[in-house]
């Protein structure tokens, strides 16, 4: 009998391996195949920039009122770029979606991987801020979903957010913490950064809405998307998301997520 307990430990160590293989196996390809589709994007984040300081240059003019012969052309410019950024971009979005649907038609992961997946590349990322930040995760149970790329987006965006709010040497946290009611995951993002204004927490979901942009130069930095995050949250996954703030003090953003969505098969 021991010796059939060990023949079926081997044999499920064996079909491990084999499932890991064949995982990194379409990570290789789907790599391959996106490196392809970021070229195109790099190569027209030039052209972004120059839209940018562009359409801030043609506000400059229409606020102050100068200039003003210029602004039909200015406006031809930029819709002119727009579109053929559009185009290009049509092609990636393409590409990308064809890369995910041939290659990614995996099942779901656990939860607890989804942890892993991020503890490691969001040490990674708080290393090359160089910043003195503490991150832990909490977890009351873990559990399936097949929503796994939606759920380590929304989680990974508002880490990073947090990571870009804290700004000096000190030592300060974020804390992600995984605990259920009833009917829903309920996820805490919280930090200790320097907090948002409560002028600007009805417009933070907004679209396009940034608190990181040069009023000098019109360029805005790397957004992280938080309209992106709700649209997620409350269209694909039909929860909610919600933001506390003091100035100063820390930020928390509070995601409830309904159990039959997230952990349907």
């Amino acid at each position: 009998m021991y010796i059939v307990f060990v023949a079926i430990d081997y044999y499920s160590i064996i079909l491990l391996k084999k499932e890991h293989a064949e995982r990194y196996k379409k990570l290789l390809w789907v790599t391959a195949k996106l490196k392809g589709e970021v070229f195109w994007m790099e190569k027209n984040m030039h052209t972004i920039e120059n839209i940018m300081s562009t359409s801030y240059g043609l506000f400059e003019k229409i606020s102050k009122n100068t200039s003003s012969e210029t602004w039909a052309n200015d406006s031809l410019i930029i819709a002119k770029d727009i579109h053929e950024i559009k185009k290009e971009y049509y092609l990636v979005v393409r590409g990308i979606k064809e890369a995910l649907e041939d290659n990614l038609n995996d099942n779901g992961i656990y939860f607890e991987e989804i942890i892993k997946i991020l503890q490691i590349s969001m040490i990674r990322e708080i290393s090359s801020y160089k910043k003195n930040i503490s991150l832990s995760f909490s977890i009351e149970r873990n559990f399936f979903t097949s929503k796994h790329y939606f759920l380590m987006s929304i989680l990974r965006n508002l880490i990073i957010n947090s990571i870009e709010s804290i700004t000096d040497d000190r030592k300060h946290y974020i804390n992600v913490i995984h605990y259920t009611d009833e009917g829903n995951h309920i996820f805490k993002v919280k930090d200790d950064g320097l907090g948002i204004k409560s002028e600007n927490l009805n417009y933070i979901f907004s679209p396009g809405y940034s608190t990181k942009i040069n009023y000098e130069t019109g360029e805005i930095n790397r957004g992280l998307g938080l309209s992106l995050v709700k649209d997620i949250i409350t269209d694909e996954l039909q929860g909610s998301i919600d933001v506390t703030s003091l100035e100063g003090i820390g930020t928390t953003f509070l995601i409830y997520i309904p159990k039959n969505i997230l952990e349907e098969s």
